[in-house]
Formats: structure tokens, sequence, C-alpha cells
């Protein structure tokens, strides 16, 4: 029961706007706020053993007002929740299977629950680009070819997500290629997969930082950069943020139809880059990291 308060810290930690028009004018009138949004851990909703304190959390978050949820932050979403071994991809398994259905059947039993109390949305939270260790290892010719990513891994920002992943004591490897195809491809087949295998959830809000950035593949090949952000290629970043987005759009438009809200972090990424892509904007869910904090809130 102690826990139960902090899914309402969301509250604080983040504000929450759907925008009804992208590049908003001054002076023009600010659109209604439409859901009153919790960002959550995602503990309580796998595990069955706290279903009842869950339980009694989520009724006081609707009594507050609350018909919205933002579950996470995950690394690589589909490992907690797809069975791998039934699919084209076995080697992709992280986690036990049964520890996956579990995972699964107990999201979806909360997420009923929360529907019945007046949440509309459910919403998970993931950081991007990573891979479990097991899938990554698996591919190297494809992911990692001629070991180019591997001193910029040991050293990059998250390295130690890397060492300890190759060390057993993780499950992480960061900075995936967004523009690498056999990466996208994966990424697109196991996220149809976990929406296909959680009917409840109904959108994402995620968070393109911490291992967002796309690299000069040319710069790693010569091996002659002394920083490793010198590899950086911030162009090409900007356009696979564009594409990253527009996928989710088009994978969620495909499972959801209409009934979806997909989101992002305002984090390391300029928001109005989301004017290039193809995703209406009432579809579009930012999420503030500081605003009212050490940052305005801007309304984008």
């Amino acid at each position: 029961m102690k826990k139960s308060i902090l899914f309402l810290i969301g509250l604080l930690s983040g504000l929450l706007l759907i925008f009804s028009e992208c590049g908003h004018k001054e002076n023009e009138k600010l659109p209604k706020l439409t859901h009153k949004i919790a960002r959550t851990g995602m503990g309580a909703w796998i595990d069955p053993e706290q279903e009842k304190d869950l339980h009694v959390t989520i009724d006081r978050m609707t009594e507050n007002g609350i018909n919205a949820v933002i579950l996470g932050s995950f690394y690589f979403m589909p490992a907690y929740f797809v069975d791998f071994t039934k699919t084209d991809y076995p080697e992709a398994q992280q986690f036990p299977v049964e520890q996956v259905e579990q995972n699964t059947r107990t999201l979806e039993k909360n997420i009923q629950y929360a529907r019945s109390k007046g949440i509309d949305y459910v919403l998970l939270n993931s950081y991007n680009h990573y891979l479990p260790v097991k899938f990554w290892q698996a591919h190297q010719d494809e992911l990692n070819p001629g070991g180019i990513y591997t001193r910029l891994l040991s050293t990059a920002h998250q390295n130690q997500f890397y060492r300890d992943a190759l060390a057993g004591k993780d499950f992480r490897i960061p900075h995936q290629q967004w523009n690498n195809p056999y990466y996208k491809k994966f990424f697109i087949t196991a996220t149809r997969l976990a929406l296909d295998r959680l009917p409840g959830v109904n959108g994402f809000l995620n968070c393109y930082a911490e291992s967002a950035w796309t690299y000069d593949e040319r710069k790693l090949k010569e091996n002659t950069w002394t920083a490793w952000k010198d590899c950086i290629d911030s162009v090409a970043t900007d356009s696979c943020f564009v594409d990253y987005m527009n996928t989710l759009y088009d994978i969620l438009r495909e499972k959801r139809g209409d009934d979806f809200l997909l989101g992002i972090r305002d984090w390391y990424m300029e928001m109005p880059l989301l004017s290039r892509s193809r995703i209406p904007a009432d579809k579009i869910l930012i999420s503030v990291k500081y605003g009212g904090y050490d940052q305005p809130v801007f309304n984008y």
C-alpha cells in the first residue's frame, strides 16, 4: 500500500498535453486538455501478488479523474510479452516463457479492471533503441558487421549496459540503428506481436533518448575517432526519428484502428520535427520532461 502513492507522482513529474494543432500560433486559444494522465511503474501491473493493492490504487486514480495511464519504462518492450519461441525469431527469447506468459496474462487482467473503472487509454512507455542481448549476439553479421560497433558500445553513453549484458548481468544492448533494415524489420514484427498479445494496450508514450543517435558508419569503419560523439550523424538522427514515429503510427493504426494515442517524451529530439511526420495532431501526445521546473512549457 505504501507504494500506491507512487502511481500519482507522474502527474507532477511530467506535464502531459494533447495538442489539437502542431505549430500552435501565438495568441491562438490553447486546445482543451482531454485526458488526465498518470505515469506509473510496470511492476505491480504484471505481478499477481500485487493485484489487490493495484486495484485500490486504480480506484483512487479514477476517483481523482484520471482516465489514462502510462506504464513503464521498458527497454525493448516486446521481450516482456512475446513468446518468440513460436515465431520466426526463437533466438530472441530473452526471458523464460513462463514469465512472459504470466506478464501477459496479469497485465491484461489488470487492464480490464482499469477499463471497468473508467481508464480509457493504457499506453506503454519505452526507451529506444535497444535489443535483448541474446538476439544481438545471434545476429552480429546484421547488427554489428565486422565488429564496427564494438568499440562504440564499449565507450558510448550507457556502455555499462553493454558490458553488463555481455557478462550476463543485464540484457540490454543499446544504440541499435533505426536505419539498419534488419533491426527495423525485427522491431516492427516484435511490436506487432506484442500488440496482438495485449489487446488492452492502445498506445505508446516513448522516449527517443539515451540510445537515440544514428551513427556515421563510415567513421566507425575508419576507426580513427577520438570521442564517440564525433560519430553521431545529426541529420540522419532527425530523419530516423521522423520515420520511427511514422512507423509506430502505422503499426497502431493497423492494430487499433482509430482507438489509440501515440506519444513522445520531450527530451533529446526537437519536437517541431513532428511536423515532418504523417501523424495527425490529435493523435500526438507530448510529455514535457521538465515542464515547470527548469524549462518552460512550450506548445509546439
